[in-house]
C-alpha cells in the first residue's frame, strides 16, 4: 500500500471519481476539486503531496498569483494529463512548471507508476534526505529543500528540475547527450523526446542564470546535448 496525499483537480465529475477509485485502492489519501480556485483553497487549508490536474488548467493555474503564494511554502508536485494527442499541449504544461505529463487514455498502472516516481523525488520534512548545496555567484542551490536563494528571494525547484539539476551536478563539466539525460531522468521510454530536455533547461536557466539568454553555467553542446560548467572554487584551484 502507498502513502501520500493527492489532490485531483478536474471539472469532470466522472473523471475525478475514476481517479479517486484508482488512488484510494492503492492507499492514497485523496481530495477532489472541480476548479483551480477550489484546488488552491484545498491546498491552503490542508496541503497535499501531489496535485493531478487537467493540462489546460495546469498552464493557467501554476501562473496565478494565488499559486505563487502557496507553492513556495510547500513540497507539492504537479502531474498534468491531457485528452488531446498534442505535443504542444504537453510542452506547454511542462513549461508551465508541472513535473510530469500523461496523455489520455492511460492505464491505472501507468498513472500509479508516474505518481510513485514523482513522490520519490519529494524530500519529506521528517526524512533524512541528503542535502547538497551549490553556490553560483549570488545564487545558493539547496537540492535537499529544492530551493534557490538569491538576494533574499526564494525560488522553488520542481522535483523534476531538481532531479535534472542533480544529474548535471554529478556530471559537471562533462558534455551529456540528450539520450543520456532523458534515460537518466525520465526513463528509457522517453529517450527520443528531446523536447522534454529543452523545456526543462529553459526553465532552469531562468532560475539559475544571471542572463538566461547568455548562459554561463548550463551550456548547449552543439549536436550533443548540454554541459553544466561548474565554477572551480578557490580552494580547489589553490590545491
Amino acid at each position: 500500500m502507498k502513502s501520500g496525499r493527492i489532490l485531483v483537480v478536474d471539472a469532470d465529475t466522472h473523471s475525478r471519481q475514476c481517479l479517486r477509485s484508482i488512488l484510494t485502492a492503492s492507499g492514497y489519501e485523496v481530495q477532489e476539486a472541480d476548479s483551480p480556485d477550489h484546488g488552491l483553497k484545498c491546498l491552503s487549508r490542508g496541503g497535499a503531496d501531489l496535485v493531478i490536474l487537467e493540462a489546460n488548467l495546469a498552464a493557467k493555474t501554476v501562473r496565478t498569483r494565488a499559486w505563487r503564494k502557496i507553492a513556495p511554502k510547500t513540497q507539492v508536485a504537479l502531474i498534468a494529463f491531457g485528452t488531446r494527442n498534442s505535443e504542444q499541449e504537453e510542452i506547454a504544461a511542462l513549461d508551465a512548471g508541472v513535473d510530469d505529463y500523461l496523455k489520455k487514455p492511460f492505464s491505472a498502472a501507468r498513472l500509479l507508476a508516474r505518481i510513485a516516481a514523482v513522490l520519490r523525488r519529494i524530500p519529506k520534512s521528517t526524512g533524512t534526505t541528503e542535502k547538497a548545496v551549490v553556490q553560483l555567484e549570488d545564487r545558493q542551490i539547496d537540492l535537499g529543500t529544492r530551493r534557490i536563494s538569491s538576494n533574499g528571494c526564494q525560488i522553488r525547484l520542481t522535483p523534476k528540475e531538481c532531479e535534472l539539476l542533480q544529474y548535471f551536478f554529478a556530471n559537471a563539466n562533462i558534455p551529456i547527450s540528450y539520450a543520456e539525460l532523458l534515460e537518466a531522468v525520465w526513463g528509457p521510454q522517453h529517450s527520443t523526446e528531446a523536447g522534454y530536455i529543452r523545456v526543462f533547461v529553459r526553465q532552469l536557466r531562468r532560475k539559475l542564470e544571471p542572463d538566461p539568454s547568455n548562459p554561463r553555467y548550463l551550456l548547449t553542446e552543439p549536436w550533443v546535448g548540454y554541459k553544466f560548467a561548474m565554477p572551480v572554487s578557490r580552494d580547489s584551484a589553490q590545491g
